[in-house]
């Protein structure tokens, strides 16, 4: 049986989808490419509206590689406006990368564990008047 996805581990909790980079290295072109397509085709194939993507494995990435995330990002908003992506999992060195990329998460939003991003899914909404 061949493997649908070289270079992620995807599974379903809830109406939430957990991908789990496999490698441990995404620096060279070849890696992101087939990560890019692969998260692009996970995208069009399943529809998600809540995605999370767990760095447990990463030990680097290259800013190519954000910008993959950000193509996944595009995608799932161009077709369901609601739709979020989260990270999680991330090594410090990573966190600090995201924030100066990213300083008030308005792409991606940071979580500790998968856990912590999946129970940010189920928390309802706050409306806050300002």
């Amino acid at each position: 049986m061949s493997d649908l996805h070289p270079i992620l581990l995807v599974e379903h909790i809830s109406d939430v989808v957990v991908v789990t980079l496999k490698p441990d290295d995404f620096f060279d072109q070849q890696t992101i490419s087939t990560a890019k397509r692969e998260l692009l085709e996970l995208a069009k194939t399943e529809q998600p509206t809540q995605v999370i993507v767990s760095f447990q494995n990463v030990r680097r990435f290259s800013s190519a590689f954000i910008g993959a995330l950000v193509s996944l990002r595009e995608h799932l908003r161009f077709h369901h406006p609601e739709a979020e992506l989260k990270l999680s999992s991330l090594q410090p060195a990573h966190r600090e990368v995201f924030r100066l990329v990213d300083p008030h998460q308005a792409l991606f939003k940071l979580y500790e564990t998968v856990a912590d991003a999946f129970r940010a899914f189920q928390a309802p909404a706050v409306w806050k008047e300002e």
